[in-house]
C-alpha cells in the first residue's frame, strides 16, 4: 500500500486517537435514558418475494426450508428416510434399517458436539456414523444383488438406496475430517478483542482457524458439495412417496445455498479473497442509510476501515463524525453532477454514490478517500440497515457498552436515528460512535452462532447479497470476477432488448424515504418501427408535519435508465426548481475524468430542471420530485426505442439496491392486426392477445419477454 506523501501529520493516526480519546470522553458523561424512547411499529403489508431472473438461487423456498433443515442433517435425513422406505421391500430390511438409523444417530450426535465447541467428540461420533453407513451397504448388497437396479417396481428404490448410502458415508467422511481441523480450543477464543490503544481487531470465529490449513479446508467443501450436488441431480418421483416431499425440501436447500457448482466456485473464491486474501486487503465498510436513499442504496452515514489477513480482521480507521472526517478535510476543487449542486457547491466522499452502477460508485469513493487520507484502499463493502436487521432477529437484542438501550431488529433503525440524529454529544461532535460501537459486539455474537442459527446468518446474508443491501467492490481483478460471478457487484446489467431501472436521489429530503409509497407503472407500445415508452412514477408522502424525522420536505431526483438508443421526447409532472436552487462551484473546481467518462454528454434543461446523460452505456432521464407531507405526485417520462426485429419483446427491469418495497407493473402492447404468442411467467394475457401485464414489487432484478406475430 502507497504511503501518504500528505505532510500534514498522518491522518489515519490522527483519527484513531481521536476514536479514543472520544470513547474514553463519553464514557464519562452521565449515561442518557432511553426508557421513553418509542419506536413505531411498520404498517407496511408483507410482501411476497420473486424468484430473481439473474440470480440461481430459490430464496423463497430456501428461507422456508432453513427453518426445518440442518445443511448436513438435511442429506442424511433424506438418506436415511429412503433407505428405511425402500428397504421394507427386501428380505434384509431390519437389518439395513436399524444400521442406517444408528448411523444418523451418529452423525446427528457429531453435529451437536461442533455446535458445543467439542471438535474432538464430534471426531469420534462421525466416524461411527460413517462405519455404521458402510456396515449398512454391505447388508443392503448382500440383501439384494447389484443387478436388481433394473427390476420393475423395486428396482429405482433399491438404486437410490445404495447412492445415499454412498452419500451419507460421504457426509459422515466430511464430518470427521472438518472435526480433526478445528483446534479443541479454536471455538472458545474471543472473536473480538480491544487493544490498549483502542484499535478493534477480531477474528472470524472459528474460521480463523480453518484458514491455518486452508488447502484441506477448501477440499473439504469442495468434497461436501459433491455429495450435495448429487443429491441435487435424483429425481423425486423416482424416490418412494414417503419421502419424495422431504427430498423436495432438501433440493430446494441445496439449491438456494449454493446455486449450482459455478455459484459454489465463486463463492468460495469470494469468501477467501476477503476473509484469507494471500496478502492482507483494506477494505471501506460503508453504511447506507436507506431512509435518504441514493443510488446505491443510501446516503454514506458511517464508515470503516477494516484490515483482512488469514481470517482475521483489524479496524484501522472509524471516525466519530462518519464520512465528514474526510468531506471537511478533501479539497473543494471537483465539481459535482448538476443535481448534487442543490445541496453543496462541490463533490465529496459523502455523496460520491451517485452512479447507478455500483462499481463506479466504488471507485469514486475510493478516490476521495485517497484526496483525504493519502491512499486508496482495496475495495469497498457497502450495506444497508436490512443486513442488520436480519442479524439482530438471530443474534437477539444487543447492547452496545455505555448505552442504555438494547438494539433489535424493530427497533435498530429507529433508535440509531434518534442517536445520531440527536442522542449524541454535541461537543465531542461523533454522531456516528453509537453504529461505531454497535459492531464489534455484533460481530463477537455472530462469530459464536452455531448449528442451524449460523446456517440462517449465512442464508439471510446471501439473501441481502442477492437484494442489493450487501454489495462489494474489489481492485483485485480475480476478486472481482468471482463478486460479479455471484451477482454481488451491482453493476449495470446487460441489455437484452429493452431495459428498465428507476433511480431515486434524495439530496437534502431528509429521512423520509420510508415514508414515501412509490408506484411505476411502464406501458410500452409496439408502433410501426418503433417501441412508445411512458413510464409513470407516482409517489405520496406520508410524513407526518412536525416530526423530527419523517416531517421534512422529500426532495428527489429522480433518474430512468433506458437504452442507448432511446430517443427522449418528454417529462410531465415533475416539480421546476427555483431559479437559485443550484450552488455555483469555485472557480478553481473542475469536473472529475471519472464523472465526465461515465456521464458521457450531457444536457440540462435549465427551465424546467431536466436532466440527460449517457451512464454507463444508458440513456438516462432525469427531473425533480418534491414532497411535502401529505403531498402525492406523478411524474411521467415519454420516449421510444426501435423495435424489436425478431417478434419477441425482452426487458431487463434493473432493481435499485437499497430501495424501499415499490408496486410496479410493466404492459406491453400490440396495434390491431398483431396478437401475442407466448409470455414469459407471470404476464397475464389481455382476452383480445394484444396486451400482456406483469406485476410485481421492486425488491429483486427481473426479466420478462412476450412473442408476437
Amino acid at each position: 500500500m502507497a504511503k501518504s506523501t500528505n505532510q500534514k501529520t498522518d491522518q489515519n493516526v490522527l483519527d484513531l486517537r481521536q476514536f479514543v480519546a472520544e470513547r474514553r470522553a463519553a464514557a464519562e458523561q452521565p449515561r442518557r435514558r432511553w426508557s421513553g424512547f418509542k419506536v413505531p411499529k411498520p404498517s407496511a403489508p408483507k410482501l411476497e418475494l420473486h424468484r430473481p431472473a439473474f440470480r440461481p438461487h430459490d430464496w423463497v423456498m430456501f428461507k422456508r426450508e432453513i427453518l426445518k433443515f440442518g445443511l448436513l442433517v438435511a442429506v442424511v435425513g433424506v438418506v436415511t428416510g429412503v433407505i428405511i422406505t425402500a428397504t421394507r421391500v427386501v428380505a434384509a430390511k431390519k437389518s439395513v434399517s436399524a444400521t442406517a438409523t444408528t448411523g444418523l444417530s451418529n452423525l446427528q450426535d457429531g453435529l451437536s458436539a461442533l455446535g458445543q465447541s467439542n471438535p474432538e467428540e464430534a471426531a469420534t461420533h462421525f466416524s461411527d456414523a460413517q462405519k455404521n453407513f458402510q456396515q449398512a451397504k454391505k447388508e443392503l448388497n448382500a440383501a439384494v444383488p447389484l443387478g436388481t437396479g433394473s427390476l420393475p417396481g423395486i428396482g429405482k428404490q433399491v438404486t437410490i438406496s445404495r447412492r445415499l448410502l454412498t452419500n451419507a458415508e460421504q457426509m459422515a467422511d466430511v464430518g470427521r475430517r472438518l472435526s480433526v481441523l478445528i483446534p479443541p480450543d479454536a471455538l472458545q477464543q474471543p472473536a473480538v478483542t480491544i487493544q490498549s490503544d483502542g484499535i478493534v481487531q477480531g477474528s472470524v470465529g472459528v474460521l480463523s482457524s480453518l484458514l491455518d490449513r486452508r488447502d484441506d479446508f477448501v477440499t473439504i467443501v469442495n468434497d461436501a458439495v459433491k455429495v450435495i450436488s448429487d443429491v441435487e441431480t435424483i429425481n423425486p418421483q423416482d424416490a418412494p412417496s414417503a419421502i419424495r416431499n422431504q427430498l423436495i425440501s432438501s433440493q430446494r436447500l441445496f439449491d438456494g445455498l449454493i446455486g449450482g457448482g459455478d455459484n459454489l466456485d465463486h463463492l468460495t473464491s469470494f469468501l477467501l479473497g476477503l476473509l484469507a486474501p494471500k496478502t492482507s486487503k483494506e477494505y471501506l465498510v460503508v453504511f447506507q442509510n436507506n431512509d435518504e436513499i441514493r443510488a446505491t442504496g443510501g446516503f454514506l452515514g458511517t464508515f470503516l476501515l477494516v484490515k483482512f489477513e488469514q481470517g482475521t480482521f483489524k479496524i484501522l480507521d472509524a471516525p466519530g463524525n462518519g464520512p465528514f472526517a474526510l468531506s471537511d478535510v478533501i479539497a473543494k476543487n471537483n465539481v459535482p453532477p448538476q443535481p448534487v449542486s442543490s445541496i453543496a457547491p462541490f463533490w465529496t466522499f459523502h455523496d460520491s454514490n451517485w452512479f447507478l452502477d455500483v462499481p463506479t460508485s466504488a471507485k469514486t469513493m475510493l478516490n476521495f478517500y485517497e484526496q483525504d487520507r493519502g491512499f486508496a484502499p482495496d475495495g469497498v463493502i457497502m450495506l444497508t440497515p436490512a443486513v442488520m436487521e436480519d442479524l439482530l432477529r438471530i443474534t437477539g437484542p444487543l447492547r452496545p457498552p455505555k448505552y442504555q438501550i438494547d438494539i433489535s431488529a424493530e427497533n435498530f433503525v429507529a433508535a440509531t436515528e434518534q442517536q445520531v440524529q440527536f442522542g449524541y454529544d454535541k461537543a465531542l461532535n461523533n454522531p456516528k460512535q453509537f453504529l461505531i460501537d454497535l459492531v464489534p459486539v455484533m460481530i463477537e455474537k455472530i462469530s459464536r452462532l452455531a448449528g442451524p442459527d449460523s446456517l440462517r446468518a449465512l442464508a439471510l446474508t446471501m439473501k441481502n447479497a442477492n437484494q442489493g443491501n450487501f454489495l462489494f467492490y474489489s481492485s483485485d481483478s480475480a476478486q472481482q470476477k468471482a463478486i460479479e460471478g455471484l451477482g454481488w457487484d451491482g453493476g449495470i446489467l446487460p441489455v437484452n432488448g429493452d431495459y428498465l431501472a428507476v433511480v431515486d436521489e434524495n439530496l437534502g429530503g431528509g429521512k423520509t424515504d420510508r415514508s414515501i409509497d412509490e408506484k411505476v407503472k411502464s406501458e410500452v407500445t409496439l408502433d410501426g418501427a418503433f417501441l412508445k415508452h411512458v413510464v409513470s412514477v407516482t409517489r405520496k408522502h406520508n410524513g407526518k408535519v412536525g416530526d423530527k424525522l419523517t416531517g421534512d420536505t422529500n426532495k428527489d431526483f429522480m433518474r430512468v435508465y433506458a437504452p442507448l438508443d432511446a430517443q427522449f421526447i418528454g417529462i410531465s409532472g415533475a416539480t421546476i426548481p427555483d431559479a437559485n436552487f443550484y450552488q455555483a462551484s469555485p472557480a478553481t473546481a473542475k469536473l472529475p475524468a471519472l464523472l465526465k467518462e461515465t456521464e458521457g454528454q450531457t444536457l440540462v434543461d435549465q427551465t424546467n430542471g431536466y436532466r440527460i446523460t449517457h451512464e454507463s452505456g444508458r440513456m438516462v432521464m432525469g427531473a425533480w420530485s418534491m414532497l411535502k407531507p401529505g403531498d402525492s405526485q406523478t411524474l411521467v417520462f415519454t420516449y421510444t426505442t426501435p423495435a424489436p426485429t425478431t417478434g419477441t419483446w425482452n426487458l431487463t427491469w434493473q432493481h435499485q439496491p437499497g430501495a424501499p418495497i415499490r408496486q410496479w407493473a410493466t404492459v406491453f402492447n400490440l396495434p390491431s392486426g398483431k396478437k401475442m404468442t407466448a409470455a414469459s411467467a407471470g404476464g397475464k394475457l389481455s382476452g383480445n392477445q394484444r396486451t400482456v401485464t406483469f406485476t410485481s414489487n421492486s425488491l429483486l432484478s427481473r426479466s420478462f419477454s412476450a412473442t408476437y406475430k
